[in-house]
């Protein structure tokens, strides 16, 4: 009896060091990473910020982004009535009709 009890326990902290193999503690460079992530994040969304409300208050560069916006939206009706994009268009609007199909299903 003792000899089985003895066993489980050394099983059993075997099993614990095993699971715990795994499991990394981060070391200085992963605070790092992580860390000098969220401050590009940050600094995005920031510049973003700042991009937006320079075009608002200069009336050139709105003009000019007017003009951009106006250009890219031709090109993407142009891009889009190919025949290769419209398959591809097709096949995508598809898949998304499946999937949303299958996402109603599963509430």
């Amino acid at each position: 009896m003792r000899k089985l009890l003895m066993i489980s326990c050394f099983a059993g902290a075997a099993l614990m060091m095993m699971g715990q193999a795994g499991v990394k503690a981060p070391n200085e460079n992963t605070l790092k990473i992580e860390n000098l992530t969220k401050q590009a994040a940050d600094l995005d969304l920031e510049m973003i910020k700042l991009r937006t409300e320079i075009i608002k208050n200069d009336p050139d560069l709105q003009k000019l982004h007017n003009q951009i916006i106006a250009l890219h939206r031709d090109l993407a009706l142009r891009i889009d009535s190919k025949r290769e994009m419209r398959v591809l268009i097709l096949k995508a609007e598809e898949i998304n009709r499946q999937l949303q199909e299958l996402d109603k299903k599963k509430k």
